[in-house]
């Protein structure tokens, strides 16, 4: 117990941390703004998958309540109802792609997503059907499957290849 209490407090105090993958996770700090109490949202480039977002510096007077009024899904972090504030982002390292992929009526269209798939998340949605992960799309072998007339472009992160 005393040595994996010592190895947790390391891993914290470090901003690079290596995961039993290969993967590592990084920390980085980025300033996101919800305006006029709306909802913005951010990719972050570097990462396959946001792990943990924690408000460093607080700038607006509305509170910054997790899962209201920031947070973090796939590859992006996320602010609403007026948090305004510096965040501690920790994440996967790794790239992300854009893959656009439309299923036609209740058929399925399988299109070429990267390797190692960390997180999938819908961008921008262009179907009145809805995307709903596991539902209507998923990630099958080297393929993003989409179904049930689910149009959408979608934020795939991923890591590299580790041999």
């Amino acid at each position: 117990m005393g040595m994996s209490l010592r190895l947790r407090q390391l891993a914290l105090a470090l901003t690079i941390v290596f995961s039993l993958d290969g993967a590592h996770s990084v920390c980085r700090r980025m300033t996101l703004k919800s305006n006029k109490h709306g909802y913005n949202r951010l990719t972050v480039n570097e990462a396959a998958h946001v792990t943990s977002i924690t408000p460093e510096k607080v700038f607006s007077n509305s509170a910054c309540v997790p899962g209201v009024g920031y947070g973090h899904f796939g590859t992006e972090i996320w602010v609403n109802k007026g948090c305004r504030a510096e965040f501690k982002v920790c994440f996967t390292h790794g790239a992300n792609a854009e893959v656009t992929c439309s299923s036609k009526g209740h058929g399925h269209k399988a299109c070429h997503a990267p390797a190692n798939v960390s997180s999938v998340v819908v961008k921008k949605q262009y179907s009145k059907a809805p995307c709903i992960h596991g539902v209507s799309y998923r990630i099958v072998g080297p393929s993003l499957e989409v179904l049930n007339g689910c149009r959408a472009t979608f934020v795939i992160g991923h890591t590299p290849h580790t041999n």
